[in-house]
């Protein structure tokens, strides 16, 4: 129920990321009109719509249209950051980091369910070197339903954030699917830290690092 809240709330901005999705990879992308739940207004059809009900007559309710991908090749997994400083809260939204991620992830796997590309959502938190915690809330074989959206509602954040190790395991999971162009969506709240680091100029260049070895 958490996550549909989030959905009903946001409605307009899951339909724009799609559209942005759909940027990815243009070729391939045709229109379905005379829709009666699209993406956007045809507006041809309003327009005969609006003539029919000047002339009396019912108009016809299909006035939308709606982008339809035809050929993709593209696997995505959307990463999350559940450090200890995801419980912080934004200042004026009375909301945590946390919370905020839960809806950008919501908003996004349901764009990316609508276009139709293969995705997974995992998170990351760490206690040192040696102890990375890797989630898995989706993976590619399994659809956004109920279930995945139970886990969403129910992670919580915790420990460091060693981030290139997080990205390079991400990436293990990428490289296993058969889509040539591989996308990797990092959701976090500021720059990588974990305890057993002094030097915080460390992990930002092994994240640094990470990203030129994915890349």
């Amino acid at each position: 129920e958490a996550i549909d809240a989030i959905l009903l709330k946001h409605r307009p901005v899951t339909a724009r990321i799609r559209q942005i999705i759909d940027l990815l990879q243009p070729e391939g992308i045709t229109r379905e009109r005379n829709m009666e739940d699209g993406d956007e207004i045809d507006l041809n059809a309003a327009v005969d719509a609006m003539i029919a009900m000047r002339m009396g007559e019912a108009p016809s309710p299909r006035i939308t249209m709606r982008y339809v991908v035809k050929n993709r090749d593209l696997a995505v997994v959307v990463l999350l950051d559940l450090s200890k400083s995801t419980g912080d809260l934004v200042s004026g939204t009375g909301q945590t980091i946390l919370d905020l991620t839960r809806e950008a992830c919501a908003l996004v796997a349901t764009a990316i369910t609508g276009v139709g590309d293969p995705f997974a959502i995992h998170g990351f938190a760490s206690d040192g070197r040696h102890d990375v915690r890797y989630f898995r809330f989706k993976d590619f074989h399994e659809r956004f339903d109920d279930r995945v959206k139970a886990r969403l509602a129910g992670m919580h954040g915790g420990l460091s954030t060693r981030m290139g190790a997080a990205m390079r395991h991400a990436a293990t999971h990428l490289l296993r699917q058969s889509q040539a162009r591989k996308l990797l969506l990092l959701v976090t709240d500021g720059e990588p830290a974990d305890i057993d680091e002094r030097d915080p100029q460390h992990l930002r260049h092994d994240a640094r690092k990470a990203v030129e070895e994915l890349h």
